[in-house]
């Protein structure tokens, strides 16, 4: 019998103070959505939320609500950092209506405009039906890929033109991958960017439009019956709402790669299974016009993982493109579990026990939900409970930035504070004023002049300001900061003890 064992990973760990019950690790685990008549499958959200919003207080979760093997249908809440709204069922029927996908923009912090795309047989094959919500309310769901062909795999992203809503929807329909632009209220032809592939494409997912101007479609082609490789292609969104398709771009490995889905903004990140030597790896690839970068992110976890997406926050003094937390499917000794850890750490497992290893689960991760100066990340995976399916969650909570303004009064001088408390074991706190604005980097060194932290390095607007320097992954001894502004710089010396 096989093990399953899903993973979430914390990439940026800094601690929470006292204000906030919960730490960067993920908290434990409990039932989120359940019921006595239904199963409740499939957790979706839309992960298009700038890595460096925030503002974002709310996002859209849609799911499957499985009554019987034939009958499913879907509905929708809104959620927060720590409550859910009310169900609303965009289908309610006897059909089979699946795999929903999620669209919301983030302009306001809360009650944003989105929609829902969602695969149906009702009409006696598979049609692609479309939702809308104006932030309060539901619009009725209406075809909008539907003839005597099975339309499948639908999947949307939304973007603004003129300060229109607009989205952009991908399916896949006798074995090419079609696009369908929502523009100005209008849906226009549909583009088929497979028109010169000769292998059969499917699955396909389309990334956030990324400057409002481009999007990247990534689908999978059947090489032969049992491997399947990735291919993508980057898209235009001209004036007048038609689409430039780009050239096709293909994900070179030897083994099989499947299940794929975009999860991540600024970059896009598409996450993917790589099946070889008869196991199988969760690998992320940020896939360019120009060529694509392959990270192989569950290396550290023997067994075979699968299915895995993420989430991102980055501040605006810290780098772009990384995770801030994943998840992922792993199967290990005849049991199930979900399994927790930051930054990669080995020695910083937790473990979630979901079922034995024939049990069949599916694991998502929430984008960022602000509340006050920090940001959650929301986990659901389906486990048994009493006979159905049922949503459980856990989440984990984190600082928006290192770096926080605690006067806009304009200080007369450049000054680096001594940090408090000194010594500190983990956490000290270092204050600091600007000026003028100017670019202002400060950094933390070790004895040796290496680079330990850089806690900020970009452009700040006059005021003072603190810094929290979290040295739980370092080892005791003398470490010094440093400031650099403009012409003034400032270098002072602290003690961690364990």
């Amino acid at each position: 019998m096989k093990t399953t064992i899903i993973f979430i990973f914390c990439l940026e760990l800094l601690c929470i103070n006292n204000a906030t019950p919960q730490s960067v690790y993920f908290d434990t685990s409990y039932v989120l959505i359940s019921s006595d008549d239904h199963d409740i499958k499939n957790p979706q959200f839309d992960k298009s939320v700038s890595s460096v919003d925030y503002f974002t207080r709310d996002a859209l979760l849609a799911y499957e609500k499985w009554s019987s093997p034939l009958n499913s249908n879907i509905s929708a809440r809104l959620i927060t950092y720590n409550s859910m709204g009310s169900e609303t069922n965009i289908t309610n029927d006897g059909f089979m209506n699946i795999k929903p996908s999620v669209a919301y923009f983030t302009a306001v912090n809360q009650n944003n405009e989105g929609a829902i795309v969602y695969q149906t047989n009702k009409n006696g094959n598979n049609d692609i039906f479309f939702a809308r919500f104006n932030g309060v309310t539901w619009s009725t769901a209406v075809p909008i890929a539907a003839d005597i062909a099975d339309e499948n795999d639908p999947s949307i992203t939304p973007y603004e033109f003129s300060s229109m809503k607009n989205f952009i929807v991908a399916y896949e329909k006798n074995g090419d991958v079609y696009l369908k632009n929502y523009f100005n209220l209008n849906w226009l032809n549909d583009t088929n960017i497979t028109l010169e592939e000769s292998l059969y494409c499917s699955t396909p997912k389309i990334s956030t439009a990324n400057y409002g101007s481009h999007i990247v479609v990534a689908y999978l082609r059947n090489l032969n019956d049992t491997t399947t490789s990735i291919a993508y292609h980057y898209c235009q969104i001209n004036a007048n709402g038609i689409l430039s398709v780009g050239t096709q771009k293909k994900i070179i490995q030897s083994g099989s790669q499947s299940n794929i889905r975009f999860a991540m903004n600024d970059p896009a990140e598409l996450n993917y299974d790589y099946d070889t030597l008869g196991g199988s790896s969760y690998y992320s690839v940020s896939p360019y016009s120009t060529g694509y970068n392959i990270t192989n992110q569950s290396r550290i976890v023997n067994g075979i993982n699968y299915c895995g997406t993420g989430s991102a926050h980055a501040d605006f003094t810290s780098d772009f493109g990384f995770y801030s937390a994943i998840c992922w499917i792993n199967e290990l000794n005849d049991s199930t579990h979900i399994i927790a850890n930051a930054r990669y750490n080995p020695f910083g497992v937790k473990r979630f026990y979901v079922g034995s290893g024939s049990e069949k689960t599916f694991v998502n991760l929430s984008p960022k939900l602000v509340h006050g100066g920090y940001f959650r990340f929301r986990m659901m995976w389906e486990k048994q409970l009493n006979g159905r399916t049922a949503l459980y969650e856990s989440f984990m909570d984190d600082r928006l930035s290192d770096i926080n303004m605690i006067s806009a009064n304009i200080p007369d001088k450049f000054e680096l504070a001594q940090n408090f408390p000194n010594p500190f074991n983990p956490e000290t706190v270092i204050e600091f004023k600007v000026m003028s604005e100017d670019e202002v980097r400060l950094v933390v060194y070790d004895m040796l002049g290496r680079v330990v932290k850089v806690l900020a390095d970009t452009k700040l607007q006059p005021g003072t300001y603190t810094s929290v320097f979290n040295g739980s992954e370092i080892s005791s001894g003398v470490y010094f900061y440093k400031l650099t502004a403009g012409d003034f710089s400032a270098t002072k010396r602290m003690v961690l003890t364990r």
